[in-house]
């Protein structure tokens, strides 16, 4: 594991971005898929599909209800799309690497992503800012031959300072309009 860049409060639950169900901070991550494009009945359907592009240059956009596209039920029985419960910390895993969304619905995501499942001890939006708080870190950390990716097995090695919830609900989010970055306070 890495250490951390900063300190953090010595009462704050340190721990990976690895899914430990019995830990209480990330249950699950799961990564995305795309039924064939080459099949009509795959598509146009009612569960909501998302994609790298819809999300990246949000700005302070955390939440995303609509999608461009839907796929049908039988793209996601017949391919490894799996439909996400709300509140999932969507983070994208190339192209670009590091844009971040939390689904306010039911959602599906293609294979560019990578998709948490918070459990009780961490809540989506902060670990949402977390990780645009540390964008350039996880851009470093990608790494591929054709075009930069970022792998379940890299952020494993990420520590992740978790404050009880009650300070979790007290930090305020404001992106800063010089670098875009997210600021705290608490």
């Amino acid at each position: 594991m890495a250490a951390p860049l900063l300190e953090a409060p010595s009462h704050w639950l340190r721990a990976t971005l690895e899914p430990y169900p019995f830990e209480g901070v990330i249950l699950r991550v799961d990564s995305g898929a795309t039924p064939s494009t080459n099949r009509d009945e795959y598509w146009d359907g009612t569960i909501p599909w998302l994609t790298p592009k819809e999300i990246t240059g949000n700005g302070a956009t955390i939440f995303v209800s609509r999608t461009e596209r839907c796929i049908s039920e039988l793209g996601l029985a017949e391919s490894a799309a799996k439909v996400l419960p709300p509140s999932c910390v969507l983070l994208t895993k190339r192209a670009p690497v590091g844009a971040v969304a939390i689904n306010a619905i039911p959602m599906s995501t293609n294979q560019g992503f990578l998709n948490f499942q918070c459990g009780h001890l961490l809540r989506p939006l902060y670990l949402a800012y977390w990780l645009r708080a540390n964008t350039r870190y996880l851009q470093q950390v990608a790494n591929g031959s054709t075009y930069l990716e970022l792998y379940k097995s890299d952020l494993f090695e990420f520590e992740i300072a978790v404050p009880p919830l009650e300070e979790q609900d007290a930090i305020e989010f404001r992106t800063s309009k010089v670098t875009r970055m997210p600021i705290y306070a608490i």
